[in-house]
């Protein structure tokens, strides 16, 4: 691709800082990619409108001028109170997304009494051992347009019997 006579002008500021860029694969990576590099390209299949699938273009219509992106911060730690407690003065501030971590035991899917949870219970999280401790963190009246992520938990998936 030929350099534009534009980027000959620009200041050293928007110099590059290497040569070479490459994917993690090795995959040398272009400056500037346009339609012309790709080869079968079908824009209504591969990359449809903003708010529709496959959401290559965001998941808002509007892409995100009538809704910004949230900005969640993580939280959870000790038991359901504490984090309740956290949770409320979040919201109270103004925060309308929150992404709540359990701590290392509810990973793994042990309770909080298990031996080997000894020493870590809502250390790194909150400590759940159940849907009445959920109920605990989240014993709240939903807001309207808040947002709330709990992490995955993967390795409750991997240890439990089939």
């Amino acid at each position: 691709m030929a350099e534009s006579a534009q980027s000959a002008d620009r200041p050293a500021l928007y110099a590059e800082r290497q040569a070479r860029f490459e994917t993690s694969s090795g995959i040398a990576a272009q400056r500037v990619y346009t339609i012309d590099d790709l080869e079968g390209f079908d824009s209504e299949r591969d990359l449809g409108e903003p708010g529709e699938f496959p959401y290559t273009r965001g998941i808002h219509p509007s892409m995100y001028r009538g809704r910004l992106w949230t900005i969640r911060p993580i939280t959870g730690f000790m038991g359901g109170p504490m984090s309740n407690s956290r949770l409320k003065e979040l919201l109270k501030i103004g925060q309308t997304g929150i992404h709540i971590v359990p701590d290392l035991p509810t990973y793994r899917g042990l309770d909080s009494d298990y031996p080997r949870a000894r020493g870590v219970v809502g250390r790194n999280g909150v400590a759940c051992d159940s849907l009445a401790g959920m109920e605990e963190v989240l014993a709240m009246g939903a807001e309207e347009g808040m947002r709330m992520v709990l992490s995955q938990i993967e390795a409750v998936l991997a240890t439990t019997p089939a």
